[in-house]
């Protein structure tokens, strides 16, 4: 995952870029007449930008998980290289063992390094989820920064307090059946992470942003854009949905598919709150 620095670097040349101007040009270029307050119109624009960056920039359920599950293995893997090079070093002094110790401890830095940049790129949500678990036991246990995890002498405390943060126990799974009733055993790990979900929620972020130009547009003009949109003829709303998604790399959205979505949902939520007795 990005350094969230540099995101918020870039998310700041992003929102520079829509200027009262540039949204006026955009207006006049895509046949939309002029509107009444373009100011206020350029703001909310550059709300839903800035909104739009957040969100994009937050993991959902799966992601988190993965990070999680990375986090513990890399930790796991320092830990067992730690493990054999101790059980080195308590050996007799021979040449064999020297060479097994100077092979080891280049593998345990190799490790510290790979989980030093795993602890670097966690999202800002999986740190606070780790730390808020944390913070509830008594010695208030906190994730370790990427220069402790490089740290030989802080190693050992590092790997612990990943394994106390990222997991809550083991479990047995059971394997196939591989005849007279025996099954194979594995310990598979319980990680302290969300669920994972086989439809983890997509283009929230995109239908959010719409639902904020949908705003702008209605403070803009007094009235709201169409909300329901159409392939044979897009409106000057889809038009500017579209330019706007081009203006900030979105790949792959269709802004009719969208629009549409987010009205459908909007009708939902009107018909069960009228159908609530």
């Amino acid at each position: 995952m990005a350094n969230p620095n540099d995101a918020q670097s870039t998310d700041s040349k992003i929102i520079e870029q829509f200027s009262n101007d540039q949204i006026a040009e955009l207006l006049r270029r895509e046949k939309i007449k002029p509107m009444a307050n373009l100011e206020t119109f350029a703001s909310g624009v550059r709300k839903a930008v800035e909104i739009y960056q957040r969100d994009r920039s937050e993991p959902n359920q799966n992601d988190q998980f993965k990070e999680i599950e990375n986090l513990f293995k890399k930790a796991r893997r320092l830990h067992e290289v730690q493990v054999e090079l101790k059980k080195q070093k308590g050996y007799p002094s021979t040449r064999l063992t020297a060479e097994k110790i100077e092979t080891y401890t280049a593998k345990a830095e190799v490790e510290a390094i790979a989980l030093s940049l795993a602890l670097s790129r966690l999202s800002s949500a999986t740190i606070n989820l780790l730390n808020e678990r944390g913070r509830q036991r008594s010695e208030k246990i906190k994730l370790p920064s990427p220069d402790e995890a490089r740290n030989p002498e802080t190693h050992d405390d590092v790997c612990d307090r990943i394994f106390f943060l990222c997991t809550t126990g083991r479990r047995r799974e059971l394997g196939r059946d591989r005849g007279g009733g025996k099954r194979s055993e594995t310990v598979a790990i319980e990680y302290y992470a969300p669920k994972q979900t086989r439809n983890p929620a997509k283009r929230e972020a995109e239908m959010t942003f719409i639902m904020w130009v949908q705003v702008a547009w209605t403070d803009a003009t007094g009235s709201p854009p169409s909300l329901a949109a159409s392939y044979e003829r897009p409106g000057p709303f889809v038009r500017l949905i579209d330019t706007l998604f081009r203006w900030m790399d979105v790949e792959g959205a269709s802004a009719v598919e969208l629009i549409n979505q987010l009205n459908s949902q909007r009708n939902r939520a009107i018909a069960r709150k009228s159908n609530v007795p």
